[in-house]
């Protein structure tokens, strides 16, 4: 019987493989985007979020996010919008630039993940996308609106 002490001691070694992997994906090309850059626009590109709910997903400082969202405005990912009812909120929204990057960075990790995955047998294949739809419910809640958004 597989136990759940089992199962977290693999997804430790294997999270920061990944996690490297990734970041090495999307800082080839002209884009240069983090993972902090990454997932904002995720989040933006989802709906529009104000610096501090930003912050809060991401489990960094607000002073951080601003100096993060300063750079993705300066490179035209997003755009400060004030909220319509509420002056003093300012929200941030993905920009088709910041969409087209977004898309970018994600189809050239596809590319580099079939890459890795193409040699793999059927059952394999089946193994890990069970594997991959178990994680995603196990640290997904329902109050996460969050995902890519749709191509």
């Amino acid at each position: 019987m597989i136990t759940p002490d089992e199962v977290a001691r693999t997804a430790v070694k294997i999270f920061p493989i990944m996690g490297r992997l990734m970041d090495a994906y999307m800082r080839v090309g002209e884009h240069h985007l983090s993972s902090v850059h990454f997932q904002v626009l995720i989040m933006v590109l989802s709906r529009p979020c104000t610096v501090s709910e930003l912050a809060e997903r991401q489990s960094i400082s607000a002073a951080s996010m601003s100096k993060t969202v300063m750079v993705m405005e300066e490179r035209g990912w997003l755009t400060r919008e004030r909220d319509k009812h509420d002056r003093r909120i300012v929200r941030l929204a993905g920009t088709v630039a910041g969409r087209n990057v977004l898309r970018d960075v994600t189809e050239r990790s596809q590319e580099e993940l079939i890459e890795k995955f193409k040699d793999l047998s059927q059952e394999e294949l089946q193994a890990i996308l069970n594997g991959m739809e178990a994680l995603i419910r196990a640290f997904s809640s329902p109050a996460q609106s969050y995902g890519p958004p749709a191509p």
